[in-house]
């Protein structure tokens, strides 16, 4: 008997970015169709009448943030403000309770899906994940504050970390989906913990010192970037135009238009991927529209 391994796509949304998380799904299933997973989001903030927009994806679920990670993450943001308004970003470890499946396709909403992400979820590893900028840009990170530190810094520092990854995109084995991980890294958010952080990374510091040696690198394809676009070229071989996921990080998400105004005059790849985006979201209006005629 053969049995098929179960998979799920995951992402977190919020009301700021319901339109980047129709579109990564609608892009995600437009590009692959053998796909017969689940797909997750994550959310205590879309209200019943943001919700109804996702009724016709397949295999769709929503699922509330875990109410412990949601009270550590309000505790931690009362004494730390740069979290307050980035308290939603520690909410990805959600994904790592998905126990009951082989594999987890974690992707932030702010992805479009360009190409199949079938052979990266037949590619073995524990934690398949895409190197951050300072990975790119030959960076290093102090492991205790995840902060920057220069060549003369690092002499005096037992370990640096010079392979740190960013959680955009990441591909969760199940031999990592286990409560104790998930626990260990809800534990580190903590005041005490986060007393010797001088970096503003949240979710994607805790994934990184938890999984230290227990990840693998992977080309930028399935995380390209605009920040180190001709990084990714150098060191992955891949444009734009090769590319199978783009990530729109920080200030690049093309539904805010203060964001597009800026990034079409810094990036000279944004206004085909702009288009793309826009066109990808007018494609799942219209599709939502044929469902909804049918029923």
């Amino acid at each position: 008997m053969i049995f098929q391994k179960k998979y799920c796509l995951a992402t977190v949304s919020d009301s700021r970015f319901l339109s980047g998380t129709l579109v990564l799904l609608h892009s995600f299933l437009e590009h692959n169709s053998w796909f017969k997973g689940d797909i997750v989001v994550f959310t205590n903030d879309l209200s019943a009448g943001e919700r109804q927009y996702f009724d016709h994806f397949p295999r769709f679920r929503f699922e509330e943030v875990d109410p412990v990670l949601h009270e550590r993450t309000e505790k931690l943001s009362e004494v730390y403000d740069r979290f307050q308004h980035r308290k939603g970003q520690f909410y990805s470890l959600n994904a790592f309770k998905l126990y009951d499946y082989d594999r987890v396709l974690f992707l932030d909403s702010d992805f479009l899906i360009r190409g199949s992400f079938k052979s990266l979820f037949r590619q073995k590893g524990n934690l398949l994940v895409c190197g951050d900028a300072y990975y790119y840009k030959g960076k290093r990170r102090d492991p205790k504050t995840f902060h920057k530190v220069s060549p003369k810094e690092a002499e005096k520092l037992d370990e640096v970390w010079t392979d740190t990854f960013n959680s955009g995109m990441m591909m969760i084995d199940r031999s990592v989906l286990t409560p104790e991980n998930y626990q260990a890294m809800v534990d580190m958010i903590n005041v005490e913990h986060f007393k010797h952080i001088t970096s503003s990374h949240s979710d994607q510091m805790l994934i990184n010192q938890q999984f230290r040696d227990n990840y693998s690198i992977v080309s930028s394809t399935w995380n390209y970037r605009f920040v180190v676009s001709e990084h990714i070229l150098q060191q992955d071989g891949v444009d734009y135009d090769g590319c199978k996921a783009v990530h729109y990080t920080a200030r690049k998400k093309p539904w805010e238009a203060s964001h597009a105004l800026r990034s079409f005059d810094e990036y000279p790849e944004y206004p085909q991927s702009f288009d793309e985006w826009q066109r990808s979201w007018r494609d799942m209006l219209h599709a939502r529209l044929v469902i909804s005629q049918q029923k």
